[in-house]
């Protein structure tokens, strides 16, 4: 029998263990199972807590923090209702960042990821405007004043930053990103 280090509290325990008895990590042979549902939820919301109040906090909650003070009962939306309209607003860029992000955190994309992402990216323009969620933007018009693949994408990163200003384009990316790892780390090791 050896001893070994929980790989979550750091204590000394048997190789035999079937959990640790600090902690209650699950043992699996010396090398420990997949964490709880439990460890991972508190990680995603903790982390998930971050990313809403650096989202909403500048844009959203304090302008409308400062206007109930300024002029109470004149705001018509909610800060609910405010980031509702902007996560609807930007869905197509998330969504391309949130599903490149899975495929790039799960090794799944090499080499000529820029044009991967620009795929999706179209992709998930075409979709969004199929539905109804009209984000300002032309792919026809693009296209042509593009010359190559590389500047299409450069082009369209850009009209996407003009159509939702810098922060809701800021937010997407960092959505996007949250979005990516919640999968990539989170649920999909646990269903693969």
């Amino acid at each position: 029998m050896a001893l070994i280090t929980c790989p979550e509290c750091n204590a000394r325990i048997s190789s035999k263990a079937a959990a640790c008895p600090r902690c209650g990590l699950p043992m699996k042979g010396g090398e420990n199972a997949p964490r709880p549902w439990k460890k991972d939820l508190e990680e995603v919301r903790r982390v998930g807590f971050w990313v809403f109040i650096l989202i909403s906090l500048p844009t959203l909650t304090l302008p409308a923090l400062i206007g109930k003070v300024i002029a109470p009962g004149m705001l018509g939306q909610s800060e609910v209702q405010s980031l509702w309209d902007v996560l609807v607003l930007t869905v197509p860029l998330t969504s391309a960042v949130a599903i490149f992000g899975v495929l790039l955190l799960r090794d799944k994309v090499d080499s000529g990821a820029h044009y991967f992402f620009l795929l999706v990216l179209v992709g998930t323009t075409l979709l969004s405007s199929w539905v109804g969620l009209d984000s300002n933007i032309s792919l026809s018009d693009i296209w042509e004043q593009s010359t190559n693949l590389n500047v299409f994408l450069l082009r369209l990163l850009i009209q996407y930053w003009a159509a939702y200003q810098t922060w809701n384009f800021f937010s997407s990316l960092v959505v996007g990103g949250f979005l990516a790892w919640i999968w990539a780390k989170k649920i999909l090791p646990r269903i693969f």
